[in-house]
């Protein structure tokens, strides 16, 4: 197999794999509890203190 055909097969296949992390990654991850956020979309202590 050509060099430039393997390179390419090593590019696909980590693409490939990283798709296949990501999607798991979404498929298994809850996300933020929006009750937990606050008005910047960033938690914090429900204080509405800034420091």
């Amino acid at each position: 197999m050509p060099r430039e055909a393997k390179m390419q097969l090593r590019r696909v296949q980590l693409e490939l794999d990283v798709r296949q992390v990501t999607l798991e990654i979404v498929k298994t991850d809850q996300g933020a509890d929006p009750g937990l956020l606050d008005e910047r979309g960033e938690g914090g202590d429900g204080d509405g203190a800034e420091g």
